[in-house]
């Protein structure tokens, strides 16, 4: 699927076909819709066509391709339809708008990108990292986080206060008070974790995935399972943020 920054105009080419192939239109109009089958445009009938074209180039406007305030990511789907003497077809099409920052700290991520890949190159040996695209790199570290939101953690803020919880239940003063050093441990947690989802660590996700051994020519490996809260995050991730882990999950701020 065609992906597309979100605020900006597309044009899209729709084939005059029916279920038996081309079809001459005698009359054209389309709605567009969203994600979750909410109308962004209703049936708009469509007058400038040459019905011996072949086709139709639309063009969706850029109000139509601008997301919902605090969303990274959307689909549209193009419904145009067609009459004509042998019946009345639909012709769909769908393409995916992207916010230009898909990274939105406190939201998704700990960091931006930018400071993503200059905390890649002081750590380091992310081998999974290093050889993905821009795009998987996005969606790791995405992934990751969410990886980290599903645990509850001891957090600590410069005012001297410390509360017990998890990530989504952060406000925004939340994160501007955060202690340096432990934001800084997170980063790092959601960075190696990405890592991992990249592929960085493939022995660690095959015993995750339940791998018990595996044999290359005359070698062996036996491996021993990990506890199941391990799962959540990679061992690397939690060299950062094991111990800030909070067992008792009490969620009160003193």
């Amino acid at each position: 699927m065609d992906v597309f920054t979100a605020g900006h105009s597309v044009v899209r080419i729709l084939p005059f076909k029916g279920e038996q192939g081309v079809v001459t239109p005698t009359a054209l109009s389309y709605r567009i819709l969203d994600e979750v089958g909410e109308e962004v445009t209703p049936p708009t009938p469509i007058t400038d066509f040459d019905a011996n074209a072949g086709e139709y180039r639309l063009t969706v406007t850029a109000e139509e391709n601008t997301l919902e305030s605090g969303a990274i990511s959307g689909v549209r789907k193009i419904e145009l339809t067609l009459t004509s003497a042998i019946g009345t077809f639909r012709v769909v099409d769908s393409y995916i708008i992207e916010a230009s920052e898909k990274l939105i700290f406190g939201r998704n991520s700990l960091m931006t990108y930018e400071q993503a890949m200059l905390l890649a190159r002081q750590m380091g040996q992310l081998k999974g990292w290093e050889r993905a695209d821009e795009s998987r790199r996005v969606s790791a570290l995405m992934r990751a986080y969410d990886n980290l939101a599903g645990i509850a953690f001891h957090w600590e803020f410069t005012d001297g206060t410390y509360w017990d919880g998890g990530l989504r239940e952060f406000e925004d003063e939340d994160f501007r008070t955060l202690d340096p050093d432990q934001l800084e441990d997170f980063r790092k947690a959601q960075l190696v974790q990405a890592d991992y989802h990249l592929g960085g660590n493939p022995i660690e996700k095959n015993i995750a995935d339940g791998l018990q051994s595996s044999t290359v020519g005359e070698v062996s490996q036996f491996y021993r399972p990990r506890p199941n809260l391990s799962l959540m995050l990679c061992r690397a991730a939690l060299q950062y943020v094991g111990r800030y882990i909070n067992w008792s999950m009490r969620l009160t701020r003193t």
